[in-house]
């Protein structure tokens, strides 16, 4: 309970099938005997990710939350796990932890996990990530230092973006649109969207979303749609609002299912989102309009302050 306390603090600063499933059995395809037709392996098998805070380990588990399976603190190198992501076609996860200043690599069974440390000391409590794959490079947001780091996908060639013009506060969160060039972040200082190009130039900030931001802490974009979503701490809702910052909308609390919002996925051929809730340790997915608000419940009883998430739709 003290460790819980202790996350959720942190963040206040910035205002069944389990049983028989393992790992292994994922990976071999079957969910317990394999009779022909064998059930889909874990390399096709529709899947999210979820960091957790408070026990320092990754969960792996289906989109309909009915099974779960834990990947563990990855070889003992997580340490208050926070923003993940995936390269799907290296079978890699992503992820970033606050407490010790680095980036961790492994595999999506959660073996071969590799520290790339603190990426020539431009980490300071890094938060949120996300890749790009054009370009094979990770974009990490530092919430201690209000800076953007970019780095190789091996952690090599390290480059310190900077505040983007002055436009960071306490960043929380980020997100690519690639094919135009851009990088949007969630500032948890002044409850606001900050776009810049991938290259750190043109910082500009978008504001609020007109008001509907509070305590704004995960980010996913629709760029097909030209929409971005963000998830609010403070009054356990989404916010939904264009690119440019324009027509920002809330979408309310997805059926009284959200209790402290912290992470977000869209899965857009769908039509889906998909939320961490640190205040229930459940995972909600709804409509990307918001309706259809339905609780995925806590997959296996392994989301312990869930945060960062990720999917393999």
């Amino acid at each position: 309970m003290r460790e819980r306390q202790r996350w959720r603090v942190r963040m206040a600063r910035v205002n069944g099938m389990l049983a028989l499933l393992t790992v292994a059995a994922l990976l071999a395809g079957c969910f317990g005997v394999c009779c022909p037709p064998c059930t889909p392996s874990v390399s096709s098998l529709s899947r999210m990710y979820i960091t957790n805070g408070v026990s320092a380990a990754t969960t792996m588990a289906g989109l309909a939350g009915t099974w779960g399976a834990d990947l563990g603190g990855l070889a003992g190198l997580l340490d208050e796990p926070r923003g993940i992501a995936i390269d799907e076609g290296a079978g890699k996860i992503y992820v970033v932890n606050v407490d010790n200043d680095a980036v961790i690599m492994a595999n999506l069974d959660g073996t071969d996990a590799v520290n790339f440390g603190d990426l020539g000391g431009t980490l300071l409590s890094p938060i949120g990530i996300a890749l790009d794959m054009s370009e094979d490079k990770m974009y990490i947001v530092n919430y201690g230092s209000s800076t953007v780091t970019v780095a190789n996908l091996d952690g090599t060639g390290t480059v310190n973006l900077g505040n983007l013009g002055g436009t960071l506060s306490w960043p929380m969160d980020i997100a690519l649109d690639v094919e135009s060039g851009k990088m949007y972040i969630i500032n948890g200082g002044d409850h606001s969207v900050v776009s810049a190009n991938l290259d750190g130039t043109g910082g500009e900030n978008l504001g609020d979303l007109g008001g509907m931001l509070v305590v704004p802490m995960g980010i996913a974009l629709d760029v097909s749609a030209g929409k971005m979503y963000v998830t609010n701490y403070g009054d356990h809702t989404v916010a939904a609002g264009n690119l440019d910052g324009t027509g920002g909308v809330s979408l309310g609390d997805l059926g009284g299912t959200l209790s402290l919002p912290v992470g977000i996925a869209l899965d857009i051929e769908a039509g889906r989102m998909y939320v961490t809730n640190n205040g229930t340790d459940m995972v909600t997915v709804a409509n990307l309009d918001g309706t259809g608000g339905v609780s995925l419940g806590n997959p296996g009883g392994l989301l312990d302050a869930p945060a960062g998430i990720a999917l393999l739709p």
